[in-house]
C-alpha cells in the first residue's frame, strides 16, 4: 500500500522534528484521499485545539480555539469511530455551524487515539462534495490515525524522560549540597612521621575529647567488628604500595561507646615514588545503613507475604478443584444413566453452575499469576485464523441456543502464521467471545481479524469482536478494564462473573506489546479491539494450534487397554469414585489406593508378584506421604519403576507446579477436575506407545 510506505518513511526518519513529521503526515493524508485541508485537534473541556494543520492558505492556525458545538470534530470524538460527510450541505446540512463558517462540501475524521486513550480527532475536508467514502477511505484513515497517534505518544514519552532528567540533575545538586553541610569529617596521615590528624567534625563525630591525640592504631581500634578491623588495616597498608583508592563501609565505636556507620575513603600521594600522605574522609552514614537494613528486612516480610499467598492459593485452588472434580465428574457419570427429562435438565443445570464456578477459580488464579508476574508466553508459529474457528465451533452451540448469528471474518490472517503463544490468544478469544454472547439477546456477534505491516518488521494483529448486546455507558468503558470491574452493580447481578476477564485480556495484550479498547453505545452493542504485536512465522516454524493427540478416529480400544494395569492414588473418596468410574467408562479396571505410602507399598508387592503396572495416576497432596514423595520413592526402586509412567493428578492449577511435578520425576500434569476426554487423550499417550511396541514384536 503506498499510504503505508509514506507513513513509515515519515516515522522512521530520525531528522524531522515532531512538528514536521505530524505536518508531513497530514499532507500525506490529504494527498491519498484527495483533500484540501487537514487538522489535528486536542478536545479540552469546551473546546478543540488546533495542534496541526495542513492547509495553504486555510480557515485555520495552530492554537485556535474552536467551540465544541461549533465543530463537526465533536461528532468524531463521540462516536468514537470514522465519521464520513460525503455531502455537508445534504448532512448535518447548510445550518451546521461549521458549514457555514467553511462552507466546504466534504468531511472525513477519525478518534485520535494516544496511549489507548481518546485524545483528540484527525480531520480532513475537501472543498466539493462526493459521491460516496469509500471503505477503503475510511481504512486509510484509520492508518493515518495510528501513525499520528503512535507519533504524540512518542512525543509525550519523550516529553516524560526529559522532565524526569531534569528532576534527576535537580536532585542531584540538592545532593551535593547536602553533602557540603553532612559534616563529612576530613583526616591525613603523615606516613613519614606517623602521625595522624584529624579535622574537628571528624573528632566531634567520634565524640573525642579536647586534648585526645589519634594516633593510626587507635583510628584501627575504633572498628567494632575484629575480623573487619584486621581486613581494614591491610587494605590501607596495601594501597599505599598499590596506589589504588580505598573505600569501605563499616560499624565504628566513638570515644564515648556509641556505635555507629561510617563510609571512609583515602587516597595516598607519592614524592619521589615514595608514599608520603595520605588524605581520606569520612562520614556518616548510620541512617542510610538503617534505611537499607529496614528495606531488606521489608523485602523479606514481602517476599514472606509473596509465598504466603502463592501457598495460600495452592491450597484454596487444591481445596476448591478437589470437590469440584467430584462434582462434575459425578454430575457426568450421572449424565449418562437413564434419566426422565426434567431430571435431565436438573443435571444439565447442575453441570452449568459448575463449571461457571470453575471458570470463576480459573480467573482469580490467573489474574493472580499475571498480576505477580508469573505469566510467561510460549513462542510458536500460530495460525491466528484457524484458532478463531476453533473458538466458532466451541461457542456456536452456546450462541445458537440463545437465537444469536456468531459470524466469523478471518481474511487478513488467512494463509499467515504468526510467532505468538497459541494459549493466550486462545485466552483472549474466549473471554472476548464468552462475554459477547453473555451481554448479547438477540442479534449477533461478529468476529474478525485485520494485520498491518509495522516499519520494525512486526505485524500489528487486530482482534475484534463485535456484538449487539446491551452496550456499555462512556462513563463505564475505561473502568471495565481494571480488575472486579463490570459494566455496573445491575451488569453483576444479571450476568454474575468475577470483572477479571477484561483484565486478563487487557494485561496479556500488554505482555505482547499491544492493547485493547472499546467503542460502545448503550442498547446498541459494543465493540472490543484487541492489539498485538506479533512477528511473522518463519516458513520452516511449525504450526501450533491445538496438540490434537486424540480424537473420535483414536479412541481407547479392548485391545489397547487388554492386560493393562493401572493404580490410582488418591485420598479423596469421592475423587476415587469419579477417576473409577471414568475409568470403567474408559474400558480400563485399576486398583486403588489411599495415599503415597501404600502406593510404594503396592508397587513393591507388584515387583514382586512380576506384575507390574503400565501406568500410575498419582495425587499430588496426601497425608503420610506426598504424591512428589511417593513417586521419587518409586523411582528409587529401580528396573521398570525408572520407566513406569506417573502421571500427575492435582488440584493446584498455579504457574511452577508442572515444573515440580517433573522434578520429581513425573512424566505427565493433570488438572482437576479431569474430563474423561482428558483422561482418555493422558492414558492413551502412554499405553498406545506400549501397546504398538508390542504389536511390532519389540
Amino acid at each position: 500500500m503506498d499510504i503505508l510506505k509514506k507513513l513509515n518513511e515519515v516515522s522512521s526518519d530520525v531528522l524531522q522534528s515532531f512538528d514536521e513529521k505530524v505536518d508531513r503526515l497530514l499532507e500525506i493524508g490529504c494527498d491519498t484521499l484527495d483533500m484540501d485541508l487537514g487538522v489535528i485537534t486536542r478536545k479540552h473541556i469546551d473546546d478543540f485545539e488546533v495542534l496541526a494543520v495542513y492547509s495553504n492558505p486555510g480557515p485555520f492556525t495552530k492554537g485556535d480555539m474552536l467551540p465544541l458545538e461549533q465543530s463537526y470534530c465533536l461528532d468524531t470524538f463521540n462516536r468514537c469511530e470514522v465519521v464520513a460527510y460525503h455531502n455537508t450541505e445534504e448532512n448535518p446540512g447548510p445550518q451546521h455551524p461549521c458549514f457555514k463558517r467553511l462552507g466546504f462540501g466534504r468531511y472525513i475524521a477519525v478518534p485520535l487515539m494516544v496511549d489507548a486513550r481518546q485524545y483528540g480527532t484527525i480531520a480532513l475536508f475537501g472543498k466539493t462534495p462526493i459521491q460516496t467514502f469509500s471503505s477503503v477511505a475510511q481504512d486509510k484513515m484509520m492508518l493515518l490515525a495510528e501513525w499520528v497517534g503512535a507519533e504524540f505518544s512518542r512525543k509525550q514519552f519523550l516529553d516524560g524522560l526529559q522532565v524526569q532528567q531534569q528532576q534527576l540533575a535537580h536532585q542531584s545538586q540538592l545532593f551535593d549540597q547536602m553533602a557540603q553541610l553532612a559534616g563529612v569529617g576530613s583526616w591525613e596521615y603523615d606516613v613519614v612521621q606517623d602521625e595522624m590528624f584529624w579535622s574537628e567534625p571528624l573528632r566531634q563525630m567520634h565524640d573525642l575529647p579536647p586534648d585526645y591525640k589519634v594516633s593510626t592504631d587507635q583510628a584501627f581500634k575504633f572498628i567494632v567488628d575484629d575480623r573487619k578491623r584486621e581486613e581494614a588495616r591491610e587494605h590501607f597498608f596495601q594501597m599505599m604500595e598499590t596506589g589504588e583508592e580505598f573505600s569501605v563501609e563499616i560499624e565504628v565505636e566513638s570515644f564515648t561507646g556509641r556505635r555507629f556507620w561510617v563510609q571512609a575513603q583515602s587516597k595516598a600521594t607519592y614524592c619521589n615514588g615514595q608514599p608520603d600522605k595520605v588524605i581520606g574522609a569520612t562520614q556518616d552514614i548510620t541512617s542510610r545503613v538503617m534505611a537499607a537494613k529496614e528495606l531488606e528486612q521489608k523485602k523479606r516480610v514481602a517476599e514472606q507475604a509473596l509465598q504466603s499467598r502463592s501457598l495460600f492459593l495452592a491450597n484454596m485452588s487444591h481445596e476448591i478443584r478437589t470437590p469440584i472434580n467430584g462434582v462434575m465428574g459425578m454430575l457426568d457419570a450421572l449424565s449418562k444413566t437413564a434419566m426422565d427429562t426434567q431430571q435431565q435438565e436438573y443435571c444439565k443445570v447442575a453441570r452449568s453452575s459448575a463449571s461457571t464456578l470453575l471458570g470463576l477459580i480459573n480467573d482469580i488464579l490467573d489474574f493472580s499469576k499475571i498480576d505477580s508476574g508469573q505469566i510467561s508466553l510460549e513462542q510458536v508459529a500460530v495460525d491466528v485464523s484457524a484458532l478463531i474457528h476453533e473458538q466458532q465451533r466451541v461457542f456456536e452451540h452456546i450462541a445458537r441456543d440463545k437465537g444469536i448469528e456468531l459470524m466469523v471474518e478471518t481474511q487478513a490472517t488467512d494463509n499467515h502464521r504468526f510467532m505468538a503463544d497459541p494459549v493466550r490468544v486462545k485466552q483472549i478469544l474466549t473471554n472476548l467471545i464468552n462475554n459477547a454472547i453473555k451481554f448479547t439477546a438477540q442479534g449477533h456477534v461478529n468476529v474478525k481479524t485485520r494485520s498491518l505491516e509495522q516499519s520494525n518488521g512486526k505485524f500489528l494483529v487486530q482482534l475484534i469482536v463485535q456484538d449487539s448486546g446491551i452496550g456499555i455507558e462512556p462513563e463505564r468503558q475505561a473502568a471495565i478494564f481494571s480488575p472486579f470491574q463490570q459494566g455496573d452493580s445491575a451488569t453483576t447481578r444479571r450476568f454474575g462473573g468475577t470483572g477479571l476477564g477484561l483484565s486478563i485480556v487487557a494485561q496479556i495484550a500488554e505482555h505482547m506489546g499491544g492493547g485493547i479498547r472499546v467503542k460502545s453505545t448503550p442498547g446498541e452493542g459494543a465493540t472490543f479491539i484487541v492489539a498485538l504485536q506479533l512477528q511473522k512465522a518463519s516458513q520452516d516454524c511449525a504450526s501450533t494450534t491445538e496438540d490434537c493427540y486424540f480424537d473420535d478416529a483414536n479412541q481407547l480400544t479392548a485391545e489397547m487397554v487388554a492386560g493393562r494395569r493401572l493404580l490410582v492414588v488418591e485420598d479423596n473418596e469421592i475423587n476415587q469414585l469419579v477417576i473409577s468410574e471414568q475409568l470403567k467408562e474408559l474400558g480400563i479396571g485399576a486398583d486403588l489406593v489411599q495415599n503415597g505410602s501404600e502406593a510404594v507399598e503396592q508397587y513393591i508387592r507388584s515387583q514382586s508378584s512380576e506384575q507390574e503396572y503400565d501406568l500410575i495416576l498419582m495425587d499430588c497432596q496426601m497425608p503420610i506421604m506426598d504424591g512428589y514423595e511417593a513417586t521419587a520413592a518409586i523411582r528409587k526402586l529401580g528396573g521398570d519403576a525408572l520407566t513406569v509412567p506417573i502421571i500427575a493428578l492435582t488440584a493446584n492449577a498455579l504457574a511452577g507446579e508442572r515444573e515440580k511435578c517433573v522434578l520429581a520425576g513425573m512424566n505427565d500434569y493433570l488438572t482437576k477436575p479431569v474430563s474423561v476426554e482428558q483422561l482418555g487423550k493422558c492414558i492413551r499417550r502412554y499405553l498406545i506407545g506400549a501397546y504398538q511396541a508390542e504389536d511390532n514384536g519389540v
